[in-house]
């Protein structure tokens, strides 16, 4: 048995300026489906206090913090926003569709381990698990070290998880990559519709609605180039 899933973290530093020890304040997870063309799309969206990954020593950058409150709060306010909510929060707030993972877990990374393994048990060595980042030093090295950080458990999935979403889509020409854009358009409209706002604006740097367009190039990468 077999398990993909599309990573994408929002943070408040960048490994280059600041390690991997940073803040993320929300981050989501989506199922990669069979095939590019349904909406209806399994997820895992938490939001993290930001004050308790401060009081533990994570990191904010200061080139980051400029692109937030400046740039996205100009381009994308409502990702903004969304970002914003995890400054006051006093817990880890949950929103997922999946029946097995309990919303009111405060313990992320068992959550985490739900959702990457497709379970309600958690890790299972029988399962095989693929972790897609776009960058996946970027998404999966943070959230792993913010993880160990906050919660002493860095032990989200197996060791061999992650994938490089980024190499799997240069792979496309360029009629394949028009393809892909115009299906991936289509069907993430229909995915942010059904969503109908109960998670904030679901735009560009939002997690949710970044892990779940990955999600989809992912699967018709998958699809046209035979991946197994």
């Amino acid at each position: 048995m077999s398990r993909k899933t599309a990573l994408d973290i929002e943070s408040l530093g960048n490994p280059e300026n600041s390690g991997y020890a940073v803040v993320v304040p929300n981050f989501a997870f989506v199922a990669i489906p069979d095939a590019p063309d349904t909406d209806h799309l399994e997820y895992l969206y938490i939001q993290q206090p930001v004050q308790d990954q401060l009081d533990v020593g994570l990191r904010v950058g200061a080139s980051t913090m400029d692109f937030w409150h400046n740039m996205c709060a100009k381009d994308f306010p409502g990702a903004h926003a969304e970002m914003i909510k995890s400054f006051t929060l006093t817990k880890p707030a949950i929103h997922t569709n999946v029946s097995y993972i309990y919303p009111y877990v405060h313990y992320t990374p068992h959550v985490i381990q739900q959702f990457v393994y497709g379970n309600e048990f958690g890790a299972d060595d029988s399962i095989s698990t693929e972790v897609y980042g776009n960058g996946c030093h970027f998404d999966c090295s943070i959230l792993q070290e913010n993880s160990r950080v906050l919660y002493g458990n860095a032990d989200l999935w197996h060791y061999s998880a992650p994938q490089n979403a980024r190499t799997l889509k240069n792979r496309l020409n360029e009629e394949q990559r028009a393809e892909m854009d115009d299906i991936v358009q289509r069907v993430l409209g229909a995915f942010v519709s059904n969503m109908n706002g109960t998670v904030g604006v679901l735009e560009l740097h939002h997690p949710l609605y970044d892990a779940a367009r990955e999600a989809l190039q992912i699967s018709y990468c998958l699809k046209i180039l035979d991946q197994k």
